[in-house]
């Protein structure tokens, strides 16, 4: 398994919650579809090998950034319910299981401050994980 591979179930579970907003994903094209949409970074931590065998459990860490980016100059209401939404899909004690091992939501996720972003407002989620294999 691989850092790959726990990337790839997170960007999946955001997919298969079918939140209703275009996604960005990791170096692709933005939509052309307006605001609002989600960009989606992977912001990888440590890899850990538990043990001395070299192929024996390893863990993984990292945050999961999902942006929300809306007009500049407009409420944030539309961008603090979108947040609400993407919290509650990755709630924490959420277990994503992977092949091999699995990844797990080590705390609840935190909308940070936003931000403008050329033309947009840029509020990022970050979801906190582990993952283990």
């Amino acid at each position: 398994m691989s850092q790959e591979a726990v990337e790839n179930a997170l960007k999946k579970h955001l997919f298969d919650a079918a939140l209703g907003y275009p996604i960005a994903w990791p170096n692709q094209r933005l939509p052309d579809k307006g605001f609002p949409y989600l960009i989606v970074d992977n912001i990888r931590g440590d890899n850990v090998r538990l043990g001395l065998e070299a192929d024996g459990l390893h863990t993984y860490n990292g945050i999961f950034q999902v942006s929300i980016l809306i007009a500049q100059y407009k409420s944030t209401k539309t961008s603090n319910q979108i947040a609400d939404q993407i919290k509650a899909t990755f709630p924490a004690g959420l277990r994503i299981d992977l092949v091999q091992g699995s990844v797990k939501i080590l705390r609840n996720p935190v909308t940070e401050a936003g931000f403008p972003d050329d033309a947009a407002w840029r509020v990022p989620v970050s979801i906190y994980y582990i993952a283990k294999f």
